[in-house]
């Protein structure tokens, strides 16, 4: 890759680490569900011209909206707002792929070898051994719903094989059409203050929306998709491994997230799984070889 379009793909890493520590401060603010909401609010308004009918594909690109805007969105956020310790959310969140391979053998009856099944196995001992540590048990109820919202993650990637050749901006304004009624809905039932926390905002806030709606969305994907069509996806792809070292490294410095040796450990082990899985399925082309942004 040429070092300008290194520098991109860093630029992106940095930006989709960094959604999870923005996403934490934007939380002290705003209910999670409510924060979604309004994420998708802005989003539809500058998507909103990309919005158009896909003839014969329009039910799995419903099914795909509601899975990853509802489903998922409301899940992660939850998750990080009950953390205190976004850095081995982070890591944890990379479970989605090994996930995503074995939904792809089952409902796809997708070839795999033994080296993405070792990578799969590596992976979810690394879970494992973070999940028995002491600072991550200290919120058992924000790492199992991330453990749920990366299986709910990985559903998704395996409804956008059908995807693959749709605009990336068609298919988010659908995402965020889809998801505005039934998470508004969710808040409504489920969380209180949101009026006075929409009221309540300045700048900091509104900033918080504005950066996992427009950064991470709009300049993140966009990025992504422009080196697509300069290298293939094997040559793009095992960059984003280094994805979870900016959220975990932003972390760290901002939110004073602790690291212990068992949580870095086991975050290698499960980071090696997924490596393995990576550029073995970048190799072949494999639709959930691609990250996936919070």
């Amino acid at each position: 890759m040429r070092p300008i379009h290194i520098l991109l793909v860093l630029a992106i890493c940095a930006i989709w680490g960094g959604n999870f520590v923005v996403t934490k401060l934007g939380l002290v603010h705003f209910p999670p569900i409510f924060f979604s909401f309004l994420r998708f609010a802005v989003l539809i308004l500058v998507l909103f011209p990309f919005l158009k009918i896909i003839p014969g594909r329009m039910h799995r690109m419903l099914m795909f909206a509601f899975t990853l805007g509802v489903l998922h969105y409301s899940t992660i956020l939850l998750a990080i707002s009950w953390t205190g310790n976004t850095a081995s959310l982070a890591i944890i969140n990379q479970i989605h792929v090994p996930f995503s391979v074995i939904l792809a053998v089952v409902i796809l009856r997708e070839q795999v070898g033994w080296k993405r099944w070792f990578g799969i196995g590596l992976a979810f001992c690394g879970v494992m051994v973070m999940g028995f540590d002491p600072e991550v048990l200290k919120y058992p109820d924000a790492l199992i719903m991330m453990i749920v919202t990366s299986f709910i993650l990985s559903c998704a990637n395996v409804m956008a094989r059908g995807l693959a050749d749709i605009s990336p901006m068609t298919i988010n304004a659908w995402v965020s059409l889809v998801a505005l009624g039934p998470l508004l809905g969710l808040s409504a039932i489920l969380e209180t203050g949101q009026l006075a926390a929409l009221t309540g905002s300045g700048p900091w806030q509104w900033g918080a929306i504005a950066y996992t709606a427009l950064l991470v969305t709009l300049v993140g994907h966009g990025s992504f998709y422009y080196l697509l069509r300069h290298y293939g996806v094997a040559q793009v792809t095992p960059w984003f491994l280094l994805l979870p070292f900016f959220a975990v490294a932003l972390g760290v410095a901002i939110l004073d997230d602790v690291l212990t040796l068992r949580i870095l450990a086991g975050g290698g082990i499960l980071l090696a799984g997924v490596a393995v899985i990576t550029f073995r399925s970048a190799q072949k082309g494999a639709v959930h070889a691609l990250p996936k942004a919070q």
